[in-house]
């Protein structure tokens, strides 16, 4: 298998990311695309001389809908109303201003991130060392090209993980030229090894490059056992592509444009056409048939020529409008649907799967799994700093969130700590996350323990 092989499950979520990031961008975009999203007619098919000039204006007069940005934007801004609470510990308050190699700050990147899973319902971060400092570098779902998993310890990890990176090589002073390059993390007898492969501009293969011993990744001077990379989707941190919470509005959006072309066309056909019958070949010699029309214009005919007009009276116009406006109504729907709460219980990963087939993720289950992928990254780069991974929290606006914590879910929540199925501290976690305690763990345990409930 080739290096820039492609992952099955990418293969499936391609057409899907590139309709997302086509809407996104607006009507240019998608007009550019022509027959991706716009086929041509029959006629414009059949006319090899006019053919495609008739569909460059029956492209063009279609109205496009700019309705996926702006619910985006909306969505990003509802999440993001207050910031999310940040907890470091010492050893990173630095990264709190700067986290990313281009200098964003935490909430900045926590809004990168929910962005890009609001797009098209994945980003990635890896973590790495940058002058000795750990940062977090985001990879866009096109980004992360393979990727296998290996059960390590009762867990499924990552194996394996090809990234597609953006490179530049400097050619002179003034100018620098676009590298085609792969990011391989591969683990091999435990251990993790970083490869590198780039692709010359004459060539169609990628060419492996040399990453010496002393440039491979470490914590605290020793190799890793980790890939240092967290799959962020929509609902959940497995590295399968998540569903897409605005994709149903997307696809609407695209019926819309495709109806407004057909609608539009048909109105030009629905015009009155003029006839004239009767010209005598004399009248038409002598250059007197009828050439313009409207007002001010006078036909001069010969004797016995009538003339007249052609006019549409066929339903398929009103049908198309009322199609039209069905459409419209149905992506004002669709924009609203990931703001339709769902109960948050506590359910096996299987079930959760199996709940989610065919659904779209709510914005409050977005708001919580980027908040969660965001502090699995950080831990991360805490741990590489020093210092204890469990210091780090990230909890999202609790008005946003505190509805997605019914009494049947706290009961869930209690029974499962009470069976072992994890721990304490997980527990109040996520009785932080439903917004039911503004207190930290230790806290939290410790006014118990005065209070002698023996939790």
């Amino acid at each position: 298998m080739p290096v820039d092989a492609l992952h099955p499950q990418y293969k499936a979520a391609q057409s899907d990311w590139k309709l997302m990031r086509d809407f996104i961008a607006g009507e240019q975009a998608v007009k550019d695309a022509g027959e991706e999203y716009l086929s041509k007619t029959p006629g414009q098919i059949l006319d090899k001389k006019n053919g495609q000039e008739r569909y460059e204006a029956f492209k063009n007069d279609a109205d496009f809908p700019e309705r996926v940005e702006p619910a985006i934007d909306w969505s990003v801004g509802f999440i993001h109303q207050k910031d999310a609470v940040i907890e470091l510990p010492s050893a990173l308050d630095g990264l709190k201003d700067s986290i990313t190699p281009s200098g964003l700050d935490m909430h900045g990147l926590h809004r990168k991130t929910t962005r890009n899973v609001l797009s098209v319902g994945r980003i990635g971060l890896a973590v790495d060392m940058v002058q000795d400092v750990p940062n977090i570098v985001t990879y866009s779902a096109e980004s992360i090209r393979n990727w296998k998993v290996a059960k390590v310890d009762g867990k499924f990890k990552p194996s394996l993980l090809v990234l597609a990176e953006g490179a530049a090589r400097e050619v002179d002073e003034f100018e620098d030229e676009a590298v085609d390059a792969l990011l391989v993390y591969q683990i091999v007898n435990g251990i993790v090894w970083v490869r590198r492969f780039e692709k010359p501009k004459d060539s169609q293969e990628y060419k492996e490059q040399e990453v010496p011993e002393k440039d491979q990744p470490r914590k605290k001077g020793k190799r890793l056992t980790d890939i240092p990379f967290i799959f962020v989707g929509s609902s959940n941190l497995d590295p399968a592509p998540d569903k897409i919470p605005f994709i149903g509005l997307a696809r609407k959006c695209r019926s819309i444009y495709r109806l407004s072309a057909r609608y539009v066309q048909s109105l030009s056909f629905s015009e009155p056409t003029h006839y004239v019958t009767g010209m005598t070949d004399a009248w038409i010699k002598a250059g007197r048939a009828p050439k313009t029309v409207g007002s001010g214009t006078v036909w001069h005919l010969p004797s016995g020529a009538e003339a007249g007009m052609i006019e549409y009276n066929g339903k398929i116009i009103s049908e198309q409008r009322e199609a039209l406006d069905t459409a419209k109504a149905e992506a004002a729907d669709l924009a609203a649907k990931p703001f339709e709460p769902r109960t948050a219980s506590v359910e096996s990963g299987e079930a959760k799967k199996e709940r989610t087939k065919g659904s779209t993720s709510t914005i409050f289950e977005v708001a919580m799994n980027t908040a969660a992928g965001l502090e699995a990254a950080t831990k991360i780069a805490a741990d590489w700093a020093g210092s204890n991974p469990d210091d780090v929290k990230i909890i999202p606006n609790k008005d946003l969130i505190m509805r997605t914590l019914t009494a049947q879910d706290i009961t869930a929540l209690i029974a499962g700590w009470q069976a072992e199925g994890y721990s304490k501290q997980t527990m109040h976690e996520n009785f932080q996350r439903g917004g039911l305690s503004d207190r930290d763990f230790e806290t939290e345990q410790q006014l118990i323990e005065e209070e002698g409930l023996g939790l």
